[in-house]
């Protein structure tokens, strides 16, 4: 997990991905009764990306290591800083 500076407003980044369709590669699940958190997903990255106010956090369905999320957070940062679309939803 790690935290970030500011707040993420969640609604927001709900609407950016969204806005992006489905060529992007990525979606976004969340509850609309309760909008404080997300879980995004990134086409190819094998991990799930779990966004709250104050964290973003990433978490493999299986046994890994602490060196190989630390690769997933750097692999999910290089596809949205080097994708025109992802760059949208300023996610790093």
């Amino acid at each position: 997990m790690f935290s970030v500076w500011e707040d993420i407003d969640i609604p927001a980044l709900i609407d950016k991905i969204e806005e992006l369709g489905d060529k992007s590669g990525i979606t976004v699940s969340f509850n609309p009764v309760q909008m404080n958190e997300c879980k995004v997903n990134i086409e190819g990255l094998g991990y799930l990306i779990e966004v709250e106010p104050d964290s973003v956090s990433i978490s493999a369905h299986y046994r890994t290591n602490p060196g190989e999320l630390m690769n997933a957070f750097r692999e999910a940062h290089a596809k949205i800083a080097n994708s025109a679309s992802l760059k949208e939803i300023e996610l790093y």
